[in-house]
């Protein structure tokens, strides 16, 4: 039995068209991942640009300041203001004035350094030195001077909020004070921060009138953890929806097509019971699409983590690999349930069934056609969607982890165990 099982685990692993297929599969899922993570870093801003304003009947002038996103200071490099390129001052400020009503400020915009072009938001306000582990970091407030009285001084609020809710249009309720701003400046504060999207409040200072500024202001560095995980599901989709095809091919090669060919007659006649050779061709499949979803799940998050310069976490990489084992094995075993059952029309019957399940994904259009979301909990494909790519948006429901489990293991489980029962009970192998 031993000697058996390692035969075809050996045989699964070495096979050559399962090897093309793995590689063929994980340099696909790269090269989305690369297209991914350039479509959305141009979508972001590494610079920033903090302005203050002094609005006057006739004359608004505007002072400015460059920051790295370390919050240093950007020295002698040019901005591009209302289609006007103005230099810094070696202190990273800079200084404009227009007609009031003849200035228009559009960002993002252009920073230039040494000649070198980079793409920079332009904001009342900017989050720059960030730290996500200690969760802190260093907020520029420009103040926003109008010409009437007590329009020059304001206290300062702010608030945090998710990306995924700010997105959503969920505004924070409770602010926190973190100090005034008076004149015609620019003023730094540290704040803590453990949200990708924070809102700031100027309130004036000793003002008849009801009035405040607000900005809302979205955290690069949370962006990046937000993309990432966005381009990790975009490049294991493609995994998730055709690697089951190589357990397919696996099935076939290693149990359907010795039994349509007749080869099974021979191998049965050796000291081997039925159960043991149904078994031990399962698990010689079985390993080669655990390894593989294995090499994946490490490769694909690692690769995007390399590329957006951030880091990744076990939790990712764990639970991509749960899901795939799902998505992939709960079909294999599903394949060894049909191969036991009909002995010549394997191939038709299985093409169509992966044609259903993942290629058309019937069950998904259902659950979105009917609007009863819990029907995508049907099938391995489903219930890969439900936790690595669904967007849950889409319907008024919360994932059931457990449920997922649940039905994850009986896919898995149950059509293998019904293979083996039914074929150990047949008179013909």
């Amino acid at each position: 039995m031993s000697y058996a099982m390692g035969y075809d685990i050996k045989r699964s692993i070495a096979e050559p068209l399962t090897i093309i297929l793995l590689i063929g599969l994980i340099l696909a899922g790269i090269g989305i991942a690369y297209l991914e993570v350039g479509s959305y870093s141009s979508q972001l801003t590494s610079y920033s640009v903090v302005l203050s304003y002094n609005i006057s009947k006739n004359q608004t002038k505007i002072l400015g300041l460059a920051l790295t996103p370390q919050g240093n200071p950007v020295k002698n490099a040019k901005v591009l203001i209302n289609n006007i390129w103005v230099r810094t001052n070696s202190s990273g400020y800079f200084l404009i004035s227009y007609s009031t009503g003849s200035f228009g400020i559009t960002s993002p915009t252009k920073l230039q350094i040494s000649g070198v072009n980079y793409t920079a938001s332009l904001n009342d306000i900017a989050v720059v030195n960030v730290n996500i582990k200690a969760k802190t970091a260093e907020l520029y407030v420009g103040n926003f001077i109008l010409n009437m009285p007590n329009y020059t001084s304001y206290k300062i609020y702010y608030a945090q909020e998710s990306l995924e809710n700010f997105s959503k249009g969920i505004r924070p309720e409770n602010y926190t004070y973190i100090g005034n701003i008076s004149g015609f400046t620019i003023k730094k504060f540290s704040i803590k921060l453990s949200e990708g999207s924070i809102v700031v409040k100027l309130i004036p200072i000793n003002s008849s009138i009801n009035y405040e500024q607000m900005y809302y202001y979205e955290v690069p560095q949370f962006q990046v953890s937000n993309i990432r995980n966005t381009v990790v599901v975009a490049a294991s989709y493609i995994f998730a929806e055709f690697f089951p095809l190589v357990g397919l091919f696996l099935a076939n090669e290693l149990f359907a097509g010795i039994r349509s060919n007749n080869a099974i007659d021979f191998i049965v006649s050796r000291p081997i019971t039925k159960k043991q050779l149904i078994a031990s061709r399962y698990v010689g499949g079985l390993f080669a699409l655990v390894l593989g979803s294995l090499i994946t799940s490490i490769l694909i998050p690692l690769t995007v983590s390399y590329m957006l310069n951030t880091s990744v976490t076990l939790y990712t990489i764990g639970k991509l690999f749960g899901m795939l084992l799902i998505d992939t094995i709960g079909f294999y075993s599903l394949l060894f349930l049909v191969a036991t059952l009909e002995r010549k029309h394997f191939l038709i019957i299985s093409i169509v069934l992966y044609l259903l399940l993942y290629l058309f994904n019937i069950m998904n259009i259902i659950a979105i056609f009917m609007n009863i979301p819990e029907l995508m909990y049907a099938t391995p494909y489903g219930l890969y969607e439900i936790v690595i790519g669904l967007n849950l948006s889409l319907f008024s429901f919360n994932v059931n982890y457990a449920l997922v489990t649940i039905i994850g293991i009986l896919w898995i489980v149950i059509p293998i165990a019904l293979a083996i029962i039914i074929y150990d009970k047949l008179d013909a192998p």
